[in-house]
């Protein structure tokens, strides 16, 4: 599984911001349909105020400018540490194995970019599993299996269910930040986007996985063989290389294959 290295100076932002994610107030709602662990989603308030203290840490090193003493990096370098010591209370309050497992929520879902390319492609396949074609276009008839579940998978990607989640965001998200270029300007604060991403990927996920709960190895091969045929036949809209194969078509939820910064403690 493709990572982006994740602590690059251009990236580190990047952790603070989404693990920032489950501490606002406006997401509380959400938690359960963004992939997070369950215990997070369970007490957001045990990372909340351990999220908290980071941001005072962190907040306090860049005045002192303790973070520029060293090599090159040591903004990130910085960032890494206040993230690790982050998780590391985690651990000690909820147990490593859901440090860990947030962990992984944010290399899944914002630095792993074959995953993420991946459910985007599989999205439209997913939803091609009930939407009629358009007037004059063959169908491509579905396995038998693929059928069956249908109800399944359209309660987990149909276009409805994502743009009342996308609506209901946008409703309770504080408006956008004023931008001084007018090519930044956005009618949503950058947060709903990260969140939308997550939910969006984990529903796709879960679809996937019901699919491969519900499939034995013919019937494996037979939907692929659907899946292939119907990304050809969609190949303005769905890269079939970006969907990996079957890859993505399992029980368990996929992992990035990164060392943890939580190693060896």
């Amino acid at each position: 599984m493709e990572l982006a290295y994740p602590w690059r100076d251009s990236d580190c932002l990047e952790w603070l911001r989404t693990l920032s994610l489950p501490t606002l107030p406006w997401v509380n709602q959400f938690l359960f349909l963004m992939g997070l662990p369950k215990p997070v989603a369970e007490q957001p308030q045990v990372w909340q105020s351990i999220y908290a203290r980071a941001m005072m840490d962190y907040e306090t090193c860049l005045e002192t400018r303790d973070w520029e003493i060293g090599t090159p990096g040591g903004r990130a370098k910085l960032e890494q540490q206040i993230v690790k010591k982050a998780l590391l209370e985690l651990a000690s309050q909820s147990g490593i194995k859901v440090a860990m497992e947030l962990e992984e929520w944010v290399l899944l879902h914002f630095f792993c970019r074959e995953f993420r390319l991946a459910m985007r492609s599989w999205k439209p396949v997913l939803t091609g599993t009930y939407r009629q074609p358009r007037p004059g276009r063959k169908p491509i008839i579905l396995p038998v299996v693929l059928a069956s579940l249908i109800p399944e998978i359209k309660n987990l990607v149909s276009y409805e269910l994502r743009n009342e989640i996308r609506n209901n965001l946008r409703n309770v998200a504080p408006p956008p930040p004023e931008c001084l270029n007018p090519d930044e300007r956005s009618d949503e604060c950058f947060e709903v986007l990260l969140i939308y991403e997550a939910i969006e990927q984990t529903l796709t996920v879960k679809a996937l996985q019901k699919i491969a709960k519900a499939i034995n190895e013919t019937e494996r091969k037979e939907v692929m063989a659907w899946v292939e045929m119907y990304a050809q036949n969609r190949k303005y809209l769905i890269q079939i290389e970006k969907l990996c194969g079957d890859k993505y078509l399992q029980v368990e939820q996929p992992r990035p294959r990164l060392p943890s910064i939580l190693d060896n403690i």
